[in-house]
């Protein structure tokens, strides 16, 4: 079996492999070819600078247990070597066989963050989250759509400080992601949220935020923006907290509302080292 980087040119062969949208500009698309020269597996991986991440694997059903899935992760590990110190993978910590795949592989598990996937209209319902509304209502919260140049700067600045040079890559719906500005009309708090017309998930991929109560504010007006287009009704929220704000507000909800309506997982987390 051999590595092969997937390009436009033999995209086709390997499209089945890959999640939809394929590769972002931050990841390398890699494929796994049979000594027959057929697909038999691909991969999604990012970042080489000091570490690198595995963000998708995928292995077709009928070379699965004859160690492809092994094999393919060899192979990027060789060709990564030279590159970066580490490899690191995230995973939904519900996966099954994914624990015994990558420690047979040599990776050293943990347990991650919590994610989150809420339902929009029960969300809309609870008492929580007509207290978010009153604090949004105080706060001075927009669409990043309503900024003007000069507050998108700021935007922009602020993922910078919190998430470094990389921020520019987070995935966001300009319409429905919110930012609270103070009185120099500067961003100090901001939720970045996508959308997902296939999954009906809005995912809130990054929370930026200085204090509590900004990021209770944000929030608060994201659900006023999204309980005002009908076009949410039917859609849920996922997102990982790192804020010990909203982990609390999505614990007390639970115990407020049916609990198949806030689903809370946890994501596995690997990571192996490349050094010779």
């Amino acid at each position: 079996m051999k590595l092969t980087r997937i390009t436009k040119e033999n995209l086709e062969y390997f499209r089945m492999f890959l999640p939809p949208g394929h590769a972002t500009q931050d990841q390398e698309a890699l494929g796994l070819l049979t000594d027959d020269d057929i697909p038999c597996a691909a991969a999604l991986i990012s970042g080489t600078n000091g570490d690198a991440a595995l963000d998708w694997i995928f292995v077709h059903p009928n070379n699965r247990r004859q160690g492809a899935g092994s094999i393919l992760l060899e192979q990027i590990e060789n060709l990564l070597r030279k590159e970066t110190d580490s490899f690191s993978v995230a995973y939904p910590g519900e996966s099954a066989g994914l624990d015994d795949f990558f420690a047979a592989n040599g990776y050293l598990l943990t347990d991650g963050d919590a994610v989150y996937t809420l339902s929009l209209s029960e969300l809309q319902k609870g008492a929580e989250a007509r207290l978010l509304r009153k604090m949004s209502e105080k706060e001075s919260v927009s669409a990043l759509s309503a900024l003007d140049a000069s507050e998108k700067m700021s935007f922009l600045d602020l993922l910078v400080e919190e998430y470094g040079p990389d921020a520019h890559y987070f995935r966001c719906e300009p319409r429905i992601s919110v930012a609270k500005l103070d009185q120099k009309r500067r961003v100090s708090s901001a939720l970045l949220i996508a959308q997902d017309d296939v999954s009906k998930t809005l995912f809130l991929s990054a929370m930026v935020s200085k204090d509590k109560t900004s990021t209770m504010a944000v929030l608060g007006k994201a659900l006023r923006i999204t309980e005002d287009d009908p076009a949410f009704a039917d859609y849920r929220i996922q997102f990982v907290s790192g804020n010990g704000s909203i982990d609390n507000l999505i614990h007390a909800m639970s115990v407020h509302m049916d609990r198949k309506d806030i689903e809370i997982d946890y994501i596995r987390y690997g990571v192996k080292s490349l050094e010779e």
